[in-house]
Protein backbone atom coordinates (compact mmCIF):
# COMPACT_ATOMS: atom_id res chain seq x y z
CA UNK A 1 0.00 0.00 0.00
CA UNK A 2 1.41 3.28 -1.08
CA UNK A 3 1.82 6.05 1.28
CA UNK A 4 -0.13 9.22 1.90
CA UNK A 5 2.04 11.24 3.74
CA UNK A 6 5.96 11.61 2.96
CA UNK A 7 8.85 13.66 5.17
CA UNK A 8 11.79 15.19 3.07
CA UNK A 9 14.98 16.92 4.06
CA UNK A 10 15.30 20.16 2.22
CA UNK A 11 19.10 20.96 2.13
CA UNK A 12 20.73 24.65 1.98
CA UNK A 13 23.02 25.30 -0.50
CA UNK A 14 26.01 27.51 -1.10
CA UNK A 15 27.87 28.98 -4.14
CA UNK A 16 31.32 27.57 -3.68
CA UNK A 17 31.53 29.64 -6.69
CA UNK A 18 28.79 31.31 -8.84
CA UNK A 19 30.42 32.63 -12.36
CA UNK A 20 28.06 34.97 -14.68
CA UNK A 21 29.14 34.69 -18.56
CA UNK A 22 26.73 36.90 -19.80
CA UNK A 23 22.92 38.20 -19.92
CA UNK A 24 20.23 35.95 -22.27
CA UNK A 25 18.36 37.50 -24.88
CA UNK A 26 15.28 35.92 -21.73
CA UNK A 27 16.74 38.37 -19.77
CA UNK A 28 18.06 35.26 -17.67
CA UNK A 29 21.71 35.52 -16.75
CA UNK A 30 24.17 32.60 -18.17
CA UNK A 31 25.76 30.93 -15.00
CA UNK A 32 27.96 28.85 -14.28
CA UNK A 33 27.98 27.76 -10.51
CA UNK A 34 29.24 24.95 -8.13
CA UNK A 35 26.79 24.48 -6.00
CA UNK A 36 27.31 22.63 -3.06
CA UNK A 37 24.60 20.63 -0.33
CA UNK A 38 24.92 21.15 3.25
CA UNK A 39 23.42 19.86 6.47
CA UNK A 40 21.72 22.48 7.42
CA UNK A 41 17.85 21.63 5.77
CA UNK A 42 14.80 22.20 6.44
CA UNK A 43 12.07 19.66 7.34
CA UNK A 44 9.30 18.93 4.47
CA UNK A 45 6.00 16.94 5.50
CA UNK A 46 3.32 16.55 2.48
CA UNK A 47 0.60 14.60 2.88
CA UNK A 48 -2.62 14.04 0.58
CA UNK A 49 -6.02 12.67 0.53
CA UNK A 50 -8.23 11.74 -2.22
CA UNK A 51 -10.91 15.07 -2.79
CA UNK A 52 -13.46 15.70 -5.31
CA UNK A 53 -11.60 19.24 -5.51
CA UNK A 54 -8.28 20.52 -5.75
CA UNK A 55 -6.82 22.51 -2.35
CA UNK A 56 -3.31 22.87 -0.62
CA UNK A 57 -2.97 24.64 2.36
CA UNK A 58 0.72 25.11 4.26
CA UNK A 59 1.46 25.91 7.50
CA UNK A 60 5.33 27.08 8.38
CA UNK A 61 7.02 26.80 12.15
CA UNK A 62 10.32 28.05 13.24
CA UNK A 63 12.62 25.42 14.79
CA UNK A 64 12.97 27.29 17.93
CA UNK A 65 16.64 26.83 17.89
CA UNK A 66 16.59 29.01 15.00
CA UNK A 67 14.22 31.50 15.70
CA UNK A 68 17.45 33.74 15.47
CA UNK A 69 17.76 33.20 12.13
CA UNK A 70 14.14 32.41 10.56
CA UNK A 71 12.74 35.87 11.22
CA UNK A 72 9.48 35.34 11.34
CA UNK A 73 8.49 38.81 9.76
CA UNK A 74 10.17 36.97 6.77
CA UNK A 75 7.90 34.31 6.33
CA UNK A 76 5.94 34.26 3.17
CA UNK A 77 1.86 34.44 3.21
CA UNK A 78 0.64 31.35 2.24
CA UNK A 79 -0.37 32.16 -1.75
CA UNK A 80 2.98 33.68 -2.30
CA UNK A 81 5.54 30.74 -0.15
CA UNK A 82 7.46 28.77 -3.31
CA UNK A 83 6.42 25.50 -1.87
CA UNK A 84 2.81 26.40 -2.06
CA UNK A 85 3.37 27.77 -5.48
CA UNK A 86 4.74 24.63 -6.06
CA UNK A 87 2.03 22.12 -4.75
CA UNK A 88 -0.65 24.30 -6.30
CA UNK A 89 1.04 24.12 -10.03
CA UNK A 90 1.69 20.54 -9.30
CA UNK A 91 -2.13 19.62 -9.03
CA UNK A 92 -2.90 21.39 -12.14
CA UNK A 93 -0.62 20.28 -14.65
CA UNK A 94 -1.45 16.54 -13.44
CA UNK A 95 -5.42 17.49 -13.60
CA UNK A 96 -5.39 15.86 -10.16
CA UNK A 97 -8.69 16.59 -7.68
CA UNK A 98 -6.54 16.04 -4.33
CA UNK A 99 -6.48 17.69 -0.38
CA UNK A 100 -2.53 18.77 0.02
CA UNK A 101 -1.30 19.21 3.64
CA UNK A 102 2.28 20.91 3.94
CA UNK A 103 4.12 21.45 7.44
CA UNK A 104 7.31 22.88 6.76
CA UNK A 105 9.73 23.15 9.99
CA UNK A 106 12.06 26.22 8.91
CA UNK A 107 15.87 26.01 10.05
CA UNK A 108 17.07 27.63 6.89
CA UNK A 109 17.04 31.71 6.64
CA UNK A 110 15.36 33.35 4.57
CA UNK A 111 16.62 35.68 1.61
CA UNK A 112 19.95 35.00 3.00
CA UNK A 113 21.18 33.26 -0.06
CA UNK A 114 21.19 29.11 0.60
CA UNK A 115 17.90 28.28 -1.58
CA UNK A 116 15.89 27.68 1.23
CA UNK A 117 12.61 28.54 -0.93
CA UNK A 118 13.35 26.50 -3.65
CA UNK A 119 14.77 23.78 -1.96
CA UNK A 120 11.45 23.46 -0.44
CA UNK A 121 9.26 23.89 -3.11
CA UNK A 122 11.39 20.62 -4.62
CA UNK A 123 11.25 18.92 -1.88
CA UNK A 124 7.11 19.34 -2.35
CA UNK A 125 7.20 18.15 -5.99
CA UNK A 126 9.62 15.27 -5.36
CA UNK A 127 7.20 13.96 -2.41
CA UNK A 128 4.28 14.69 -4.96
CA UNK A 129 5.60 12.75 -7.33
CA UNK A 130 6.21 9.89 -5.19
CA UNK A 131 2.88 10.12 -3.45
CA UNK A 132 0.76 9.79 -6.63
CA UNK A 133 3.02 7.41 -8.45
CA UNK A 134 4.92 9.74 -10.76
CA UNK A 135 2.58 11.21 -13.11
CA UNK A 136 5.40 13.85 -14.74
CA UNK A 137 8.31 12.45 -16.28
CA UNK A 138 11.64 13.86 -15.35
CA UNK A 139 11.63 16.31 -18.60
CA UNK A 140 8.08 17.36 -17.09
CA UNK A 141 9.26 17.90 -13.53
CA UNK A 142 12.16 19.76 -15.21
CA UNK A 143 9.60 21.96 -16.99
CA UNK A 144 7.48 22.72 -14.08
CA UNK A 145 10.53 23.67 -11.68
CA UNK A 146 11.66 25.82 -14.32
CA UNK A 147 8.24 27.90 -13.62
CA UNK A 148 8.70 28.73 -10.48
CA UNK A 149 12.51 29.58 -10.32
CA UNK A 150 16.12 28.87 -11.56
CA UNK A 151 17.25 27.12 -8.59
CA UNK A 152 14.29 24.90 -8.12
CA UNK A 153 15.85 22.23 -10.62
CA UNK A 154 19.40 21.70 -8.78
CA UNK A 155 17.30 20.84 -5.58
CA UNK A 156 15.61 18.25 -7.73
CA UNK A 157 19.08 16.26 -7.82
CA UNK A 158 21.02 14.84 -4.75
CA UNK A 159 24.19 16.20 -4.10
CA UNK A 160 27.07 18.37 -5.47
CA UNK A 161 26.28 20.37 -8.56
CA UNK A 162 27.53 22.13 -11.49
CA UNK A 163 25.13 24.25 -12.54
CA UNK A 164 24.51 26.05 -15.69
CA UNK A 165 22.47 27.96 -18.46
CA UNK A 166 19.82 29.61 -16.54
CA UNK A 167 19.88 27.05 -13.71
CA UNK A 168 18.11 23.74 -15.95
CA UNK A 169 21.40 22.37 -16.95
CA UNK A 170 22.92 20.16 -14.23
CA UNK A 171 26.56 17.68 -13.54
CA UNK A 172 27.10 15.72 -10.52
CA UNK A 173 29.85 16.71 -8.72
CA UNK A 174 31.95 14.36 -6.75
CA UNK A 175 33.83 15.62 -3.56
CA UNK A 176 35.53 12.22 -3.28
CA UNK A 177 37.00 11.90 -7.16
CA UNK A 178 39.84 14.43 -6.88
CA UNK A 179 37.71 17.28 -7.48
CA UNK A 180 37.61 20.88 -7.06
CA UNK A 181 38.27 20.91 -3.58
CA UNK A 182 41.48 19.81 -4.27
CA UNK A 183 43.86 22.70 -4.55
CA UNK A 184 41.91 24.94 -1.74
CA UNK A 185 42.57 22.07 0.74
CA UNK A 186 46.14 20.22 -0.94
CA UNK A 187 48.30 22.21 1.87
CA UNK A 188 46.40 20.44 4.58
CA UNK A 189 48.63 17.40 3.25
CA UNK A 190 44.92 15.90 3.36
CA UNK A 191 44.30 13.18 0.48
CA UNK A 192 41.55 15.03 -1.49
CA UNK A 193 39.23 11.61 -1.62
CA UNK A 194 39.43 11.52 2.27
CA UNK A 195 36.64 14.02 1.70
CA UNK A 196 34.16 11.59 0.84
CA UNK A 197 32.55 11.27 4.20
CA UNK A 198 30.72 14.38 4.49
CA UNK A 199 33.27 15.54 7.13
CA UNK A 200 34.37 18.87 5.40
CA UNK A 201 33.58 21.55 7.98
CA UNK A 202 31.26 24.06 6.92
CA UNK A 203 30.65 27.37 9.09
CA UNK A 204 27.65 29.48 8.24
CA UNK A 205 26.93 33.57 9.21
CA UNK A 206 23.45 34.74 8.87
CA UNK A 207 23.82 38.42 9.63
CA UNK A 208 20.13 38.99 10.28
CA UNK A 209 19.15 40.86 7.18
CA UNK A 210 17.48 39.75 4.00
CA UNK A 211 19.32 40.73 0.37
CA UNK A 212 16.70 40.30 -2.53
CA UNK A 213 18.02 38.43 -5.15
CA UNK A 214 15.57 40.51 -7.52
CA UNK A 215 17.63 43.71 -6.14
CA UNK A 216 21.15 42.17 -6.94
CA UNK A 217 20.54 40.28 -10.26
CA UNK A 218 18.75 43.82 -11.75
CA UNK A 219 21.77 46.11 -10.70
CA UNK A 220 23.85 43.61 -11.66
CA UNK A 221 21.96 43.34 -15.25
CA UNK A 222 22.08 47.66 -15.42
CA UNK A 223 25.87 47.66 -14.70
CA UNK A 224 26.19 45.23 -17.74
CA UNK A 225 23.87 46.91 -19.96
CA UNK A 226 25.58 50.63 -18.75
CA UNK A 227 29.69 49.06 -19.34
CA UNK A 228 29.41 46.47 -21.70
CA UNK A 229 31.14 44.04 -19.60
CA UNK A 230 29.85 40.64 -18.28
CA UNK A 231 32.01 37.94 -16.46
CA UNK A 232 32.21 36.49 -19.64
CA UNK A 233 35.18 39.05 -20.63
CA UNK A 234 37.46 37.53 -17.85
CA UNK A 235 36.08 34.06 -17.08
CA UNK A 236 38.30 31.53 -16.05
CA UNK A 237 37.71 27.85 -15.64
CA UNK A 238 39.68 27.50 -12.50
CA UNK A 239 37.66 25.23 -10.65
CA UNK A 240 39.49 25.05 -7.08
CA UNK A 241 39.10 28.89 -6.40
CA UNK A 242 35.97 30.87 -4.51
CA UNK A 243 34.29 33.00 -6.93
CA UNK A 244 31.34 35.15 -6.83
CA UNK A 245 30.71 37.39 -9.50
CA UNK A 246 28.55 39.03 -7.98
CA UNK A 247 30.36 40.13 -4.71
CA UNK A 248 31.77 43.10 -5.70
CA UNK A 249 27.96 44.48 -6.10
CA UNK A 250 26.94 43.03 -2.81
CA UNK A 251 29.62 44.21 -0.56
CA UNK A 252 29.37 47.95 -2.25
CA UNK A 253 25.95 47.89 -0.68
CA UNK A 254 26.39 45.54 2.38
CA UNK A 255 30.35 46.54 3.39
CA UNK A 256 29.38 44.51 6.67
CA UNK A 257 29.73 41.46 4.77
CA UNK A 258 33.33 42.14 3.97
CA UNK A 259 34.25 41.74 7.81
CA UNK A 260 32.51 38.79 8.62
CA UNK A 261 34.62 37.31 5.26
CA UNK A 262 37.87 38.48 6.99
CA UNK A 263 36.74 37.46 10.34
CA UNK A 264 35.99 34.01 9.00
CA UNK A 265 39.85 34.07 7.49
CA UNK A 266 41.67 35.21 10.52
CA UNK A 267 40.87 31.58 12.06
CA UNK A 268 42.23 29.43 9.42
CA UNK A 269 39.22 28.89 6.79
CA UNK A 270 40.62 27.02 3.45
CA UNK A 271 38.07 28.58 1.56
CA UNK A 272 35.43 31.59 2.34
CA UNK A 273 32.57 33.39 0.14
CA UNK A 274 29.70 34.85 -0.20
CA UNK A 275 26.92 32.53 -1.33
CA UNK A 276 24.51 33.33 -4.02
CA UNK A 277 23.17 37.12 -4.09
CA UNK A 278 23.78 36.30 -0.09
CA UNK A 279 23.31 37.70 2.36
CA UNK A 280 24.82 34.39 4.08
CA UNK A 281 28.69 33.93 4.30
CA UNK A 282 30.44 30.81 4.49
CA UNK A 283 33.48 28.68 5.49
CA UNK A 284 35.52 25.38 4.78
CA UNK A 285 37.63 24.50 7.39
CA UNK A 286 40.33 22.07 7.71
CA UNK A 287 39.35 20.86 11.20
CA UNK A 288 35.99 20.99 13.10
CA UNK A 289 38.08 22.17 16.12
CA UNK A 290 39.12 25.38 13.58
CA UNK A 291 35.08 25.96 12.42
CA UNK A 292 33.87 25.66 15.95
CA UNK A 293 36.16 28.43 16.46
CA UNK A 294 35.57 31.00 14.00
CA UNK A 295 31.58 30.26 14.67
CA UNK A 296 31.64 31.08 18.67
CA UNK A 297 33.77 33.97 17.88
CA UNK A 298 31.61 35.58 14.98
CA UNK A 299 28.31 34.23 16.51
CA UNK A 300 28.17 31.89 13.29
CA UNK A 301 26.46 27.87 13.27
CA UNK A 302 28.62 24.98 12.32
CA UNK A 303 27.67 22.27 9.68
CA UNK A 304 29.19 20.17 7.63
CA UNK A 305 28.99 19.26 3.58
CA UNK A 306 26.92 16.83 3.20
CA UNK A 307 28.35 13.28 1.48
CA UNK A 308 28.80 12.51 -2.08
Amino acid sequence: MRPFSLIIQAPAKINYALRILGVRKDNYCELRSLLLKTTLHDEVRVSFSRSSKMRVSLHCNIDPHYSDWVLSSLLPKQEDNLAYRAAVLFLQKCHLDAEVEIGIVKRIPIGGGLGGGSSDAAAVLLALQQLFEYPLSEAQLLALSLELGSDLPAFLHRGHLLVMGRGERTEPLSLQKGGFLGTPFADSGRDPGSWSKGEIPLVLHYPGFPISTAEIYDAYKKAASLTGVGAGDNYDRDKTRVQNDLEPLIVSRYPELSAIKKSLGEFGANAVGITGTGSSVFALFESLAQANAAAEATNSRCFALLPD
